[in-house]
């Protein structure tokens, strides 16, 4: 499973491998557990970040954090393009507050 947080946002994805599609990844979205979006929270917590990807694997009805990347790829994740942008620009607008004009998206 392929999950992804972004600004308190939760988008999981069930994912299996192939060769013959984009980057080798396909995937569906799935609804988040509370079991998963508590393991997600926590990550986010633990870590301080309010934008990353993280790989679980259920293993014997388990699930098990194996990777963690502070600027997951978002691919699967419905308008992912939109959502990072308007995320980077608040962002950036936080800590270049005279320069806010200039990110207007």
């Amino acid at each position: 499973i392929k999950a992804y947080y972004l600004d308190g946002q939760i988008f999981l994805i069930k994912r299996w491998w192939s060769n013959k599609c984009d980057y080798g990844k396909k995937g569906d979205p799935i609804k988040a557990s509370t079991s998963l979006t508590n393991i997600i929270r926590k990550c986010a917590a633990v870590l301080n970040l309010n934008l990353f990807g993280v790989d679980i694997v259920i293993s014997q009805g388990k699930p098990f954090v194996v990777d963690i990347q502070e600027f997951g790829s978002f691919v699967g994740v419905p308008n992912a393009p939109v959502l990072l942008a308007e995320f980077i620009a608040s962002h950036l607008k936080t800590i270049f507050p005279k320069q806010s004009k200039l990110l207007r998206l």
